[in-house]
């Protein structure tokens, strides 16, 4: 609304200051016969005027825009620094002429090339690595490189990110020439270098006084001529003091040195202590310097570090020690004989030569996740040996460090554990045979058992069964006896009789019940006998 309100005043100041300039030029519009044709053609003249000044403005406006277009190309193209625009390959697509006078190459020669032709060889990557910051962080970003042109240049590159509608994302660098000041640097250190040396002479003037090392000098003749305090062990060793000669085996070895004209370096042992004797010849001046350090600590740390090859040379383990990629850099025999790989055809490689498909790729990402964040990782690995056959191992893996606690390498101790895990195997399959005999045998136990309680209670039933015929029978015989004599020694008509009769045949029936209980406890002498089943129904 507020630019309309704008927009509407600008046009009625415009109208004004045409209809003053019309006034001005006093247009004919009177003598024109109609009083609506006459406002027409005011209007008419009032917008061609009004067209005319928007016209010689917009001319004042382009001439600005050009002039200031201009001024933006001369400080781009002659900015004491160099300016190139490149997309996120490296191409450039904008360049100003102060970099192409820098890399001695016209503006048009380095359109659509790529800025990394014009690096030298050991600094592409820096480069590359910039530019990748740049658009992936999308921030600005600085590094400095050597540039090939006409001479070397040692450029730094400030780099930020933008964005041109319509046409993407690239990255504009601004180039500035630092080779001078690298010169300066350079001659600064090289002068800090040379004060340096200058004060280790000075020490060297008084060197050999206050050097805790034993210093010598022997005359041809081998007689002692300077020795410092430090060189009393080697003296008393040798038996002589200053201004008398070396023993025999060293006056050989003195004569032989100027002789030469060649250095020589011998080990001394004074008691407990070793000491390494460099004995220098100065053959113009006759005589031989001799330089001794105390290297005893050193040997000992020799004869422990031999030791220590040796055991891991010799050990039944593999050790392999690999840069923090898991390039291999030392292998010991066992590594050969356990995967077939040679020495020479370790070194180098990545142990994941050894990868047998077996394993989860998680395992292996766990070993890199706690290895580089310093913690030893344990755990078995299936391997693949060089001949194509499996095995296991069990193996350690630490990080080593230097003295400022960065990891610099890694060591593995593996066990070859593929027998151990072949028995393991051959256990789990017997234990499940075991487990189906187990199964088997108690299943065949449990139906024994259950035939022995069913026969325990047919016994017990069966002892029970004679026991109630063994009770009843005596009672049944007695009443039968009783039921006969009535039968035979009572008169009684036919109805009474029937009912004896019926009595009789009851005790009958409940006696062949009791000889059948009888039979059910007596066991059985497993023969076969036919039998009457209608006989039996009809007893019932």
């Amino acid at each position: 609304m507020k630019n309309k309100d704008l927009k509407s005043k600008k046009n009625s100041t415009l109208r004004k200051i045409a209809e003053k300039k019309l006034k001005s030029l006093n247009a004919p519009i009177e003598n024109l016969p109609d009083l609506d044709t006459r406002k027409l053609a005011h209007e008419l003249q009032v917008h061609q005027m009004e067209l005319e000044m928007q016209n010689e403005e917009l001319k004042d406006a382009q001439k600005t825009i050009e002039d200031s277009r201009q001024q933006y190309v001369d400080l781009y193209d002659y900015a004491p620094v160099g300016y190139f625009t490149v997309d996120m390959v490296g191409i450039i697509h904008k360049a100003n002429l102060t970099l192409a006078d820098m890399l001695g190459k016209t503006r048009t020669s380095l359109i659509n090339k790529l800025f990394g032709l014009f690096i030298v060889k050991e600094d592409i990557d820096i480069f590359y690595l910039h530019l990748q910051n740049i658009f992936q962080h999308k921030r600005a970003d600085r590094c400095e490189l050597s540039l090939k042109g006409n001479r070397e240049i040692f450029a730094q590159l400030d780099s930020i990110y933008i964005v041109e509608s319509g046409r993407g994302c690239y990255c504009r660098t601004a180039v500035t020439d630092i080779s001078q000041r690298k010169r300066l640097e350079k001659e600064k250190d090289e002068l800090s270098r040379y004060r340096r040396m200058e004060e280790q002479i000075r020490d060297l003037a008084k060197f050999p006084n206050e050097n805790p090392n034993p210093v010598l000098r022997i005359a041809k003749d081998c007689s002692i001529l300077y020795a410092n305090e430090a060189g009393a062990p080697l003296l008393k060793t040798w038996n002589c003091q200053p201004e008398q000669p070396l023993p025999d085996n060293l006056c050989r070895l003195i004569h032989n040195i100027l002789d030469t004209g060649l250095s020589l370096e011998i080990e001394a042992v004074c008691e407990d202590t070793v000491f390494c004797l460099n004995l220098v010849p100065v053959v113009s001046a006759g005589y031989v310097n001799i330089y001794g350090l105390d290297v005893t600590e050193r040997k000992r740390m020799d004869s422990e570090i031999l030791k220590l090859s040796t055991a891991v040379e010799q050990s039944p383990c593999v050790v392999v020690i690999t840069d923090v990629n898991g390039n291999v850099e030392y292998a010991n025999p066992k590594f050969t004989e356990l995967t077939g790989y040679t020495i020479d055809e370790t070194i180098g490689k990545n142990l994941y030569i050894l990868k047998s498909g077996r394993q989860s790729q998680d395992v292996y990402n766990q070993l890199w996740s706690a290895i580089t964040s310093g913690i030893e990782w344990h755990a078995e690995l299936h391997n693949k040996k060089k001949n194509g056959e499996y095995y296991w191992e069990d193996a350690y893996i630490s990080p080593i460090r230097d003295a400022n606690g960065v990891i610099t390498h890694f060591v593995k101790v593996a066990e070859d554990i593929t027998r151990r895990k072949q028995v393991e195997e051959d256990l789990k399959k017997h234990h499940h045979q075991l487990e189906d005999i187990v199964d088997k045998r108690t299943r065949e136990l449990k139906k024994a058992y259950d035939q022995l309680l069913h026969s325990e209670k047919l016994n017990a039933i069966g002892n029970l069964s004679a026991s109630i015929a063994h009770e009843f029978n005596n009672p049944i015989f007695g009443i039968l006896n009783v039921l006969e004599r009535i039968k035979s020694d009572v008169p009684m008509d036919q109805d009474n009789m029937n009912f004896v009769m019926l009595a009789i045949s009851e005790c009958d029936r409940i006696s062949k019940l009791i000889r059948g209980l009888n039979d059910f406890h007596r066991p059985s002498s497993g023969k076969k006998v036919l039998t009457d089943i209608n006989k039996i129904i009809e007893d019932v």
